[in-house]
């Protein structure tokens, strides 16, 4: 007979990327691409908590939900900001 081990095993999670990492990744995405939130709030250099507290707000961009995970299609969340900045232009 053997004996079970007691200890569990370490599970090898990848290192966290640094958030210039996760702006270049969305900026290299094709527009088609689903990206994560970490990923856009990088781009956008917001908190991911800033994305969810919009989500749960329902004034944030919209995304897919798939169980647990949030993604947002590139395209859209491109387009979310240019019809976010305002064009009138403030006189002198």
């Amino acid at each position: 007979m053997t004996a079970i081990s007691a200890t569990p095993k370490k599970r090898n999670h990848p290192p966290k990327k640094s958030r210039i990492d996760l702006a270049k990744e969305f900026s290299e995405l094709p527009m088609d691409a689903l990206v994560t939130s970490a990923q856009y709030a990088a781009f956008l250099g917001v908190s991911e908590a800033k994305l969810d507290r919009d989500r749960w707000a329902g004034g944030g961009v919209p995304y897919i939900k798939h169980g647990r995970n949030v993604r947002y299609l590139k395209r859209v969340a491109l387009e979310h900001i240019q019809h976010r900045v305002s064009t009138t232009q403030v006189a002198a």
